[in-house]
């Protein structure tokens, strides 16, 4: 029994080890373990589509095989081709961001990120006077589809690095979460 039990156990780590190489292997070839191919929307989208499908496929198949004669990396993409998108999109009052902002200049004299304390007109000059992004703290997708009534509590100022980072995974992060992360990852001036 002791032998049946050790042979299992090297098949299995033999065949872990080799999944590690093919999967060392795919994230070479597509730089990530995560290829996301977009469905065409519209017929003139489908030749581009079947080819990526295609270049997918040889890739895998060279991966599963460990095939020496790794396909060619590129290093350049088409890009900027106009493209016809329907989309529903939720409202966006831009007046409650007006008031937002002139709530804050009022009360501090100046806007801040309410994460990092990033301050675009101290940073870009005149450039940056005025400019800050608003975060809504509650998501606007879970707002009832006929809308709701939002209030300028319900929105944050927070500079343009610190909002994408609040919807970089979902669920997304909340204010505190990332002020905690922001504290986490700030040397201390002890350093």
């Amino acid at each position: 029994m002791a032998n049946l039990f050790c042979t299992g156990v090297t098949r299995q780590v033999s065949t872990t080890k080799k999944n590690e190489e093919r999967r060392a292997y795919f994230a070479e070839i597509f730089l990530s373990t995560n290829v996301q191919i977009s469905i065409p929307q519209i017929p003139t989208e489908v030749d581009d589509f079947i080819d990526d499908l295609f270049v997918l496929a040889d890739g895998k198949e060279k991966a599963n095989s460990l095939d020496p004669d790794k396909p060619v990396i590129r290093t350049s993409f088409p890009e900027g081709k106009f493209k016809e998108k329907l989309h529903l999109a939720r409202e966006r009052n831009q007046t409650l961001v007006r008031q937002a902002k002139a709530q804050a200049m009022a009360r501090v004299g100046s806007l801040k990120c309410a994460c990092c304390s990033f301050d675009f007109l101290e940073n870009y000059g005149e450039v940056g006077r005025g400019f800050i992004e608003a975060h809504h703290t509650k998501p606007i997708s879970e707002l009832h589809e006929g809308g709701e009534e939002t209030k300028i509590e319900d929105l944050a100022l927070v500079c343009s690095n610190c909002h994408r980072m609040l919807h970089r995974k979902r669920p997304w992060l909340k204010m505190d979460e990332l002020n905690g992360l922001l504290a986490a990852n700030i040397p201390s001036s002890a350093e």
